[in-house]
């Protein structure tokens, strides 16, 4: 989802309802998978997850039922959906002050995480810090 999506008029945006489509159709038809990823430097990238204990490993996995999985993204969705729509409904001059802006762009991060990999480049991170000021903070 684009910036100019959410702060479009027409809502909910195009790309939210073909997701919440797609969220719906999930429920009856798409059983997920576990699977474990790490990221780290190229140059390890041979040296990473060739041990683990079993053990561990099950102790720390979680099972959903389909529905509780998909329900979940759908419902998140569907809030951030109609914060959208609320924005929309407002006046131009309240929509455009930071406040208004950085929840705009921290529900597209939200979104567009909901069906890929967050992102957390520098510009995500500092959208991050912006938005949730204590996750830098020396004791959280």
């Amino acid at each position: 989802m684009s910036i100019s999506e959410a702060m479009g008029v027409k809502q909910p945006a195009p790309f939210i309802t073909g997701l919440q489509k797609l969220f719906v159709e999930a429920m009856d038809m798409n059983t997920s998978n576990a699977r474990i990823e790490v990221r780290v430097p190229f140059r390890h990238a041979c040296t990473v997850l060739t041990r683990f204990d079993s053990g561990a490993i099950q102790e720390c996995m979680l099972g959903f039922r389909r529905t509780v999985w998909w329900n979940f993204r759908a419902h998140r969705l569907e809030a951030i959906s109609r914060l959208l729509m609320k924005q929309a409904m407002g006046s131009p001059e309240f929509r455009v002050t930071s406040d208004a802006l950085l929840l705009t762009a921290a529900s597209v991060w939200l979104v567009n995480s909901l069906h890929a990999r967050p992102d957390d480049g520098s510009a995500a991170r500092d959208l991050m810090r912006a938005v949730l000021p204590l996750t830098d903070a020396v004791d959280s």
